[in-house]
Parts: structure tokens; C-alpha cells; sequence
């Protein structure tokens, strides 16, 4: 993901529709939930579980208890908060899509115009149109 800086902050850029249909494959591809933390047999050590319980997913999460308790929290809520996340954000999409209405296109440079633009053409072939016709 790449990021950029506005206003003296950290923005992520929107994930693409292929970025998202990878994670969802990666979500898909690994063992069916629920995954549960569990302490392992000798030492201090968690493992997670995933699916059936018999597939050790993550193990020896090693450090104080405390840290380690959320550490293995996070790790066995992942595949469960994925999929919510990712139908947060189809919900999001669906919603800014409504909120667009229907989308239209500058006629000279293709790109989407304001939703509520009265004519067929961006400020900014407005402007190099302009500076065209003052240029001859």
C-alpha cells in the first residue's frame, strides 16, 4: 500500500480491487475459523489453532505474558476481523457509489466530472482550453 502525506498526516491510498481480491484469496486459502489461542504443552509459549484445532498455526509467541496474551488474541481474531473489515469496506464502496449518483466524464479528457457539473468539460480543460485561445 502506498502512502502520502496531506496536511502534515499519514494518508494510505485507497486499496485497489485487486489488492482486495488477493487478501480476500489469501483469507479463503487459510484454515476455516474459528482459531483459538491456547497455551502450549512446555514453556511459556502460545500456540494458535486454526479449523479442526489439530493444525498449529503460530507457535511459540515467546515474550511477558501480557504481551504475549495479546499478541495471540490479535493473531487468532485475524481471519474473523479480515472478513469484517473486507465487508466493511464493500459496504463503504456500495455507499460512496450511491452517493456519487450516476458518473460523468469530461468530454476531452475522460476524466469524472462533479457530481452536479453542468456542462461536459473539467476546470482543467477549461483552463488549457483558454490558455490555448489565448495563445493564437
Amino acid at each position: 500500500m502506498s502512502e502520502r502525506v496531506v496536511n502534515h498526516q499519514l494518508i494510505a491510498d485507497p486499496l485497489s480491487g485487486e489488492r482486495l481480491d488477493a487478501i480476500r484469496a489469501r483469507l479463503d486459502a487459510a484454515p476455516s475459523a474459528p482459531w483459538i489461542a491456547a497455551p502450549d504443552c512446555i514453556g511459556p509459549t502460545i500456540r494458535i489453532y486454526a479449523g479442526d484445532h489439530k493444525c498449529a498455526v503460530a507457535v511459540g509467541l515467546m515474550c511477558d505474558e501480557g504481551r504475549r496474551d495479546s499478541i495471540a488474541a490479535l493473531t487468532a481474531n485475524a481471519p474473523a476481523d479480515l472478513r469484517d473489515l473486507l465487508a466493511e469496506v464493500q459496504r463503504l464502496q456500495a455507499e460512496v457509489d450511491r452517493l456519487r449518483g450516476p458518473r460523468r466524464h469530461c468530454y476531452h479528457c475522460l476524466e469524472d466530472l462533479p457530481q452536479g457539473a453542468t456542462d461536459d468539460c473539467c476546470d482543467g480543460c477549461r483552463d488549457q482550453l483558454r490558455r490555448d485561445e489565448e495563445a493564437e
